[in-house]
């Protein structure tokens, strides 16, 4: 999602030879692909265990 977004812009960016853009987006891309993934990463974390037993766990509980 991120990357190919980032993909189109910087293709347009070194199209028109605009440097400003191309130095902004690799610290926006990079930003975004952390905030991105704690997000993910704390919702994994929080349902985790409802996940797992809807794919069929059958441990103790």
């Amino acid at each position: 999602m991120i990357g190919v977004g980032a993909g189109s812009v910087l293709s347009i960016a070194l199209g028109k030879d605009d440097k400003k853009t191309q130095e902004r987006l690799i610290g926006n891309v990079n930003y975004l692909s952390l905030i991105i993934t704690l997000i993910y990463m704390i919702l994994g974390l929080l349902f985790s265990a409802p996940l797992v037993r809807i794919m069929g766990e059958k441990g103790k509980h």
